[in-house]
């Protein structure tokens, strides 16, 4: 997550779906999109780290079961904007890299059974955004 720091939000993805899908609708608010690509009117997911001193300075109070980053001493949330300027935010778990090396600036949908997963790079290891609610 190139330009990170605690407590601000930061464009990690923009959203572009080719047809409507109820489930993304439901979860995160997310359509299919009729404007054009490179219009900035897409649907966004941003991130930010609410430092443990403040965890609550990017939304509410992590629920019981948000992940605490210990490595970088927060809280991970994702937030999701849709098109109509709805958000959405959910719980992000930190996975650290034992190398301590920043992985490239990438995102991509983890495909499981039961959802997907969103995964961005994060200071010295990745973030994946989850399906737990705020």
């Amino acid at each position: 997550m190139s330009g990170y720091r605690a407590a601000a939000w930061l464009p990690v993805a923009t959203v572009v779906l080719n047809r409507n899908s109820p489930p993304y609708h439901s979860k995160y608010g997310f359509d299919q999109d009729v404007v054009p690509l490179g219009s900035g009117l897409h649907s966004k997911v941003s991130m930010c780290l609410a430092p443990s001193s403040n965890p609550t300075h990017c939304g509410p109070k992590p629920v019981d079961t948000c992940m605490k980053d210990t490595k970088n001493d927060g809280f991970w949330y994702s937030k999701f904007t849709a098109r109509d300027k709805s958000e959405r935010l959910l719980c992000v778990a930190y996975r650290p890299n034992e190398f301590n090396i920043q992985p490239p600036s990438v995102v991509r949908w983890r495909w499981t059974l039961r959802d997907e997963t969103i995964w961005v790079s994060c200071p010295a290891g990745c973030c994946e955004g989850n399906s737990i609610g705020m």
